[in-house]
């Protein structure tokens, strides 16, 4: 059972009562996040615009495939949300699906800070506010987080044998197939809450300094496997976005869409694992650029490494902006 009491200031009623302070300075907290996840979304994005790959854009790319790229990582952003608040409400919160839109898509430029615990940190002052409990926020977090992992995992070792056979290397598919056969069913069972739920109750003992019970129960099997499931399509929407994107500079057949699933889940979990590169940037791209060298010249694989993550960034921010413009406007209708 979750304590909700505990994120959520005590009244004072009475003459002699002394006005809490503090709103102010969660407002204040709020203010500080704002500036800071902005400073790392116009980072990024000045990173990206100074791009040397982006002078070498040829005059004749296509602009179809692009708007067809822009609109899968537009789909992508959208669906995102409504997972996190699967494993939200399977945790015990209370949140509107309106609320988690706007809390996920702008707690998510927090990732455009170093660290990534912006990104946490934003996530939980948007829900406090709200009166939720922090406890349940950061742990649906850390869920998710793991979730995407283990659904970049599995495709990049569903990709792994096409990767193998394209670099010449066939002999070594078989293996890496069987690998796979191993893999998955150790995945669905650590899934399980069985096994998920003494993860998190170890987890309830280790955090110190903790604002509530932390939540002890894992989901349900079928929203984890919802979630999970939801993570793996987006891979494959995220390759097909990757192959739209290469289409605009390098004619690449449909046969190379599990090597492009690769190349985009192999770049996500090494761009992870670096954390102090802001969402990953310089490390994800070089990392795509080298993949993608193997199946197209180099100066294309650079564009298209760029490319992509000019599309995505432009996908998150665009997001997050309509989300506080629908806040914005909320408010005026009920003033």
């Amino acid at each position: 059972m979750i304590d909700r009491t505990a994120s959520v200031e005590p009244a004072v009623t009475g003459a002699g009562a002394v006005p809490s302070r503090r709103p102010i300075g969660r407002r204040v907290l709020r203010t500080v996040l704002g500036l800071m996840l902005a400073t790392g979304a116009a980072f990024a994005g000045w990173r990206l615009w100074d791009d040397a790959s982006l002078a070498d854009l040829p005059s004749d790319v296509r602009l179809l495939p692009l708007v067809l790229a822009f609109a899968l990582s537009c789909s992508a952003s959208a669906t995102h949300p409504p997972l996190w608040l699967a494993l939200y409400r399977g945790l015990g919160g209370r949140l509107a699906v309106r609320d988690a839109y706007r809390i996920y898509l702008v707690t998510m430029l927090g990732k455009y800070v170093p660290g990534k615990v912006m990104l946490v940190a934003g996530r939980v002052a948007m829900l406090r506010d709200r009166g939720e409990p922090a406890a349940v926020a950061v742990t649906s977090t850390a869920l998710e987080v793991l979730l995407t992992l283990l659904a970049a995992t599995i495709a990049a070792v569903v990709c792994v044998p096409a990767l193998l056979w394209e670099w010449g290397l066939a002999d070594r598919a078989n293996p890496a197939a069987w690998a796979l056969l191993l893999a998955l069913p150790a995945g669905l069972v650590g899934l399980h809450p069985r096994v998920l739920g003494p993860s998190l109750r170890l987890a309830a003992r280790l955090v110190p300094g903790r604002t509530g019970a932390m939540p002890t129960r894992a989901p349900s099997y079928r929203v984890v496997l919802l979630v999970a499931s939801g993570h793996l399509l987006q891979r494959v929407v995220g390759g097909c976005g990757l192959l739209a994107v290469t289409w605009s500079v390098h004619p690449l057949g449909v046969e190379w869409l599990p090597f492009l699933m690769g190349t985009a889940a192999i770049s996500h979990l090494v761009a992870f694992s670096v954390p102090i590169a802001p969402a990953g940037l310089g490390i994800r791209e070089g990392v795509m650029g080298l993949l993608l060298a193997t199946a197209m010249p180099a100066p294309a694989a650079a564009i298209v490494t760029v490319l992509s993550r000019v599309l995505n960034v432009s996908a998150e921010l665009g997001a997050a902006g309509i989300a506080v413009a629908a806040r914005s406007d909320a408010r005026d209708a009920t003033a």
